[in-house]
């Protein structure tokens, strides 16, 4: 039998949903089709990307989001930040 859920992966879960209600797709490091933000290009005539980050609670999730902050902040993408 699985333990269960603790509350912090409750509102995860939660938030996810959510994002997904809104017809905003997700990507992660483990979706085969997603897409990186290296292969993300700038074309002339097309809309500037906005990026979608979910920061996580923990010292190790807030130092990663810090360092994708600031690749997406020097490419010059716009950031939506999602809070867990």
């Amino acid at each position: 039998m699985l333990p269960p859920y603790s509350n912090e992966a409750k509102d995860r879960q939660k938030k996810i949903q959510d994002l997904k209600n809104a017809w905003i797709i997700v990507y992660a490091n483990k979706f085969p089709n997603k897409q990186d933000i290296a292969e993300i290009r700038k074309q002339e005539g097309k809309l500037q990307p906005v990026i979608v980050d979910i920061h996580l609670k923990g010292n190790t999730a807030t130092r990663q989001a810090k360092a994708r902050s600031a690749v997406y902040i020097k490419q010059g993408y716009d950031i939506k930040v999602v809070a867990n």
